[in-house]
């Protein structure tokens, strides 16, 4: 299976050792569609394979601290069994150039405004209660 990204390729991995994989991704924007490759991937993996394995998708905002606090209950709401056992935080994004031709709103958006540490402690939080 093909997966871009370490988010990406912990779920593919897990689905290739048989768990059921719950995936947390952005809204939709009005501009474009959700990206669903990963989805698709591990979906023609298990139809492949036969499996009684199973993918969702939840959608998260993770700037919005009050939508990460709900987010464990609405992805175990969407699991087969209602059960979760592993998690793997691995949200972020990626912007290209050479490093002399950077721009400063692209380091901005990867290094601070974009991705906060707050909701990978809250998911933590909430998975161990």
């Amino acid at each position: 299976m093909l997966a871009f990204g370490i988010g990406a390729a912990c779920a593919l991995a897990l689905a290739e050792a048989g768990a059921s994989i719950c995936l947390v991704q952005r809204h939709a924007s009005d501009s474009a569609e959700p990206n669903l490759e990963t989805y698709n991937a591990i979906k023609a993996y298990i139809k492949n394979k036969a499996s009684e394995q199973a993918v969702e998708v939840v959608y998260c905002d993770l700037d919005n601290l009050d939508e990460v606090k709900g987010l464990f209950e609405k992805g175990l709401e969407v699991m087969p069994g209602k059960e979760i056992n592993v998690l793997v935080n691995c949200a972020g994004i990626q912007r290209r150039a050479p490093a002399v031709d950077f721009p400063e709103h692209d380091w901005d958006e990867v290094s601070s405004e974009y991705i906060s540490i707050s909701p990978v402690y809250v998911m933590f939080l909430e998975t161990g209660r």
